[in-house]
């Protein structure tokens, strides 16, 4: 970022660690867009900050430490038109005319990212051979 190479950030969450001075950089690139549900340090450097659902008011599932998957269920309804991250970049995505992200369910998201983040055929078996 700070040698010019990172033109615009698209962050999820409103905070993350950050130290006293740590985003002054984002402040200079010309796009810092945050999808959140909440105030902190990333949206008050964003020049665009979307609300998203926060984790209380959607349906979902994490892998734990064990990579166990855990449901959990909505606590409390999102405010009106506010929808979970996914649906949002679902919906954004569309609207620019990308194809490919039509997706209408958490399981459709899922599968996409498991297929992305598996290795390609010979990959796992070039990583495991003795150098």
């Amino acid at each position: 970022m700070l040698a010019g190479q990172v033109k615009s950030v698209l962050a999820l969450g409103a905070i993350g660690g950050e130290k006293e001075g740590s985003l002054d950089a984002l402040k200079n690139l010309a796009d810092v867009i945050v999808l959140t549900a909440n105030e902190g340090p990333l949206p008050s450097v964003a020049s665009l900050t979307v609300p998203v659902a926060s984790w209380a008011e959607m349906f979902g599932t994490f892998r734990n430490a064990k990579g166990l998957d855990q449901h959990f269920v909505r606590a409390i309804p999102s405010p009106e038109g506010i929808e979970p991250a996914w649906k949002t970049l679902v919906a954004a995505a569309q609207e620019l005319g990308l194809e490919g992200i039509a997706y209408a369910r958490t399981g459709e998201v899922r599968t996409a990212m498991n297929d992305a983040a598996a290795p390609a055929a010979g990959d796992e078996a070039q990583a495991s051979a003795p150098a």
